[in-house]
């Protein structure tokens, strides 16, 4: 599979169904099978999936402590609280476990979940339980860009808030007397020449402190454009994000982008923070 996924030029899958009265021992045991698989067949990523009955009465909290397969250098897609059961059972059976930083870095974040086919197909229980007793798990790979394509494409990450409520206002008396540093405004007209839509775009802001300063600058010279909601809503999103994704928090030169739309015929305010990150 050289080239399909990037960064990945080789994948090698373990599957296994466990025994239920010896899934922690079994599990315990895939470390050593993960490791004649490296040794053996020099595999870099490797996918460990099945059902590993992990969890219900099979698995006590405490089992993982000392499980092998638990420890660094093993990321778990499938937490122990997803219920891969098409019963009543309430368990976490069905899991999936990478190795390889390679691989890791190529999940597309937020994939993995359990395929919950009768939903979508509106297939009922009885035909369901024909099938299995249990649900699909599954995750996404980022696949490569070709190399032609490759300097054509710009990826960019954004937080977006949208404020439904806009208040009356005279958008000529605003771009009339709009000046606030760093930020430039400009209207867009339609076919009347009537103002339909106004955009403030910022300068390049190197971290989200800066970001929020800003808005607040704009909520301080109108708040029309900035309400509370959309302050405390991005504000949160910048606290959230940042506690598990250290590169946001990572001071770059002209890393965010504050664009916010105020649509005058739909009346409401869009703020976006562009992010410029790699995926790489």
């Amino acid at each position: 599979m050289p080239g399909l996924v990037s960064g990945v030029q080789e994948l090698t899958l373990v599957c296994i169904h466990t025994q239920p009265t010896a899934a922690n021992r079994e599990i315990d045991e895939l470390f050593t099978v993960h490791k004649h698989v490296s040794e053996t067949l020099g595999a870099k990523n490797v996918i460990i999936l099945g059902d590993f009955n992990a969890g219900g009465a099979y698995i006590r909290s405490q089992d993982w402590e000392k499980n092998r397969l638990r420890g660094p250098g093993f990321t778990w897609l499938i937490p122990d609280h997803m219920d891969t059961t098409a019963t009543n059972t309430l368990a976490a059976y069905d899991r999936i476990v990478l190795s390889g930083s390679s691989l890791v870095s190529s999940v597309v974040a937020g994939t993995a979940g359990v395929y919950r086919y009768d939903q979508i197909f509106n297939i009922d229980q009885e035909q369901l339980l024909k099938v299995s007793d249990h649900y699909p798990v599954y995750f996404s790979l980022r696949s490569t860009v070709h190399p032609a394509l490759e300097k054509n494409i710009c990826r960019r990450l954004g937080l977006i808030v949208e404020d439904r409520r806009l208040p009356a206002m005279d958008p000529l008396v605003l771009m009339d007397q709009f000046k606030v540093a760093r930020f430039k405004i400009r209207s867009l007209y339609d076919a009347s020449g009537t103002i339909k839509m106004i955009e403030i775009r910022s300068q390049r802001f190197s971290r989200p402190s800066d970001v929020v300063s800003s808005l607040e600058k704009l909520r301080s010279f109108e708040r029309t454009l900035v309400s509370y909601s959309t302050l405390a809503a991005l504000n949160h999103q910048f606290e959230e994000r940042s506690s598990s994704e250290d590169w946001l928090v990572k001071e770059e030169k002209g890393k965010f982008m504050v664009l916010l739309v105020v649509d005058l015929e739909a009346n409401n305010v869009t703020c976006s923070v562009e992010i410029n990150h790699s995926f790489k």
